[in-house]
């Protein structure tokens, strides 16, 4: 989703970032999803305006804890600990 840039009094720009979905909310309206592959395919649905993560890193909800948590694909690595993976380029 691409930030839209609108005009302020001012007349300077300011960007607007897009809405922040909650997750829990997006994923209490579907079926969890089962499996890894279900996940990655529904990150940018259920994660929506969220920060981008590092190549390879997806995000994956915990249902007991209700947290997200990180998986990287590569190898299955997991974290709590998003400063590990988010996207700092």
């Amino acid at each position: 989703a691409a930030a839209r840039v609108r005009e302020t009094q001012s007349g300077l720009s300011q960007v607007n970032q897009p809405v922040r979905s909650e997750p829990m909310s997006v994923l209490s309206e579907m079926p969890w999803p089962q499996s890894i592959n279900e996940w990655g395919k529904l990150q940018k649905t259920v994660w929506a305006g969220h920060p981008k993560l590092k190549p390879g890193w997806i995000r994956i909800m915990s249902k007991t804890r209700q947290q997200e948590y990180y998986m990287r694909l590569a190898d299955m690595q997991t974290t709590f600990d998003i400063n590990q993976v988010l996207f700092t380029g």
